[in-house]
């Protein structure tokens, strides 16, 4: 056996003393691809051309090496991942495509494209992902708990914020119930009216509703504007059903033109009670979109 380079990509071989080609398989390959030129005529050419040339006898070319078995068909592609791992000392991976032809009606215009495409190894091939994953199968969501050691070194002293985020379910109270949902209560004429403060601070929580200062005291008043006249009665026939229950009445004013005007206070007082804010709230429910003025839309 000689100890031999390859004429084409310079890989060491071990050939046979009076070897006929000094190329690796792979290269053999590759050329027999990309040069049909270089296959080995058929039976039938071999004949003609024996008779047509005076009977000149050439020696057929040599058969090519064995490949490997990854070699597939022409026609699809040629990929060898693997092909003489023995011989080769590096890890190539090639692929031939398919070449595109043209139309049968103009044999000429026949094109070969680049049928060797080399692909060399990208770090990006290589990459290894890897996914966080916690004590269970799904992992973990949201924020964790502390760990012993973050508790004691006391990372959250200067933490602006409650530091003791435990929900606490908190029976609601009366004040934090809406004021139409709340029940009259009786009122003493010796309790002192509302003052001014409180009745601000109530008074966001009703809508449409101002206060007036009096004389007399404070007051709630309200104005609707209607459609028409007997819209201003319907208003107000409502209202009287709504308040009838607890027994305490608005002062209602029928103006005009079309406006409804409510006034709420305790006389017996002489001033603002938190009944006026429940009756204020419960009128707030009254549908009165039917008996709004229809808006004009001009094109």
């Amino acid at each position: 056996m000689l100890l031999v380079d390859c004429s084409n990509c310079h890989t060491p071989l071990q050939l046979p003393p009076g070897a006929p080609s000094i190329r690796c398989a792979l290269c053999h390959a590759v050329t027999l691809v990309a040069d049909p030129r270089s296959l080995p005529p058929s039976s039938s050419h071999s004949s003609s051309f024996h008779h047509h040339h005076h009977g000149h006898h050439y020696p057929p070319p040599p058969p090519p090496p064995p490949l490997s078995s990854s070699l597939l068909h022409p026609l699809t592609g040629i990929q060898f991942s693997q092909a003489m791992a023995a011989t080769t000392p590096t890890h190539l991976s090639f692929c031939l495509h398919r070449p595109t032809l043209s139309s049968p009606s103009h044999p000429r215009l026949l094109r070969r494209p680049h049928l060797l495409e080399l692909r060399p190894p990208t770090p990006g091939r290589l990459a290894v992902r890897t996914h966080a994953t916690g004590s269970d199968l799904l992992g973990d969501f949201g924020a964790r708990d502390p760990f012993p050691a973050e508790l004691e070194s006391g990372f959250g002293d200067k933490v602006l914020g409650n530091l003791n985020t435990e929900h606490k379910i908190l029976i609601p109270v009366a004040s934090a119930l809406s004021l139409a949902e709340q029940d009259f209560s009786p009122v003493s004429p010796l309790q002192s009216p509302m003052s001014l403060d409180d009745a601000q601070k109530l008074l966001k929580k009703v809508v449409g509703w101002r206060l007036l200062e009096e004389e007399s005291g404070l007051k709630l008043q309200c104005l609707w504007k209607l459609r028409d006249f007997k819209c201003g009665v319907e208003l107000i026939n409502r209202i009287y059903n709504v308040v009838e229950p607890a027994g305490h009445f608005p002062s209602l004013h029928l103006e005009q033109p079309n406006q409804v005007r409510a006034e709420l206070w305790t006389s017996s007082i002489g001033g603002l009670s938190m009944n006026d804010f429940i009756v204020a709230a419960k009128i707030d429910k009254i549908k009165t979109s039917d008996l709004a003025p229809k808006k004009r839309v001009w094109a």
